[in-house]
């Protein structure tokens, strides 16, 4: 019974926000830009989309290569499907789902591993560029300040992952 509500309540809550959309941006506004939408800038935008994709499957598929050979296109065809799951499935529960379809050519721990590497990575990447553009917009201090504070946020993460005070917090915190 309480999955059951808990669906209608997160559907209600996805009706209200497509509700408030069409009421603060206008469903006239929304429908006239979808409209007058250029069709020709449709293909290149599908061609770089793809490609991010394609790209972003070489990336864990080098990482995993490092440990374990894989062909080229049965990874390529396992990497799609989980990037269409997370596409629908909430969180990185999509992106991790690469472990469950590589499982029997990879060991799950191993896939698993990478694939939050290749998300640590995105990540410090995403924070740099972050920084440049702040640095870029907004100036030189605002940059030090968004710099600082993304650097004392790695650096605490490093130190709960690979400390044995943060160790003995994450099994303090986890359920056995």
């Amino acid at each position: 019974m309480e999955k059951n509500s808990a669906r209608v309540l997160k559907f209600a809550a996805g009706a209200a926000l497509l509700v408030a959309l069409f009421y603060f941006a206008g469903i006239h506004g929304t429908l006239t830009a979808l409209v007058s939408f250029d069709l020709p800038l449709l293909a290149p935008v599908i061609a770089l989309y793809i490609l991010t994709v394609f790209m972003s499957g070489i990336n864990v598929k080098i990482l995993l290569d490092a440990s374990s050979r894989l062909g080229f296109w049965d990874f390529m065809k396992d990497y799609s499907a989980s990037w269409a799951a997370g596409s629908i499935l909430p969180g990185k529960v999509g992106d991790f789902s690469l472990a469950y379809l590589l499982k029997d050519r990879v060991a799950p721990a191993k896939s698993a591993g990478i694939i939050l590497l290749d998300k640590l990575i995105t990540l410090v990447i995403l924070s740099i560029a972050g920084s440049a553009c702040i640095a870029l917009f907004l100036g030189a201090w605002p940059a030090i300040i968004a710099a600082g504070s993304l650097s004392a946020l790695w650096i605490a993460g490093f130190l709960l992952l690979f400390t044995d005070a943060g160790k003995k917090l994450f099994l303090k915190i986890l359920p056995q």
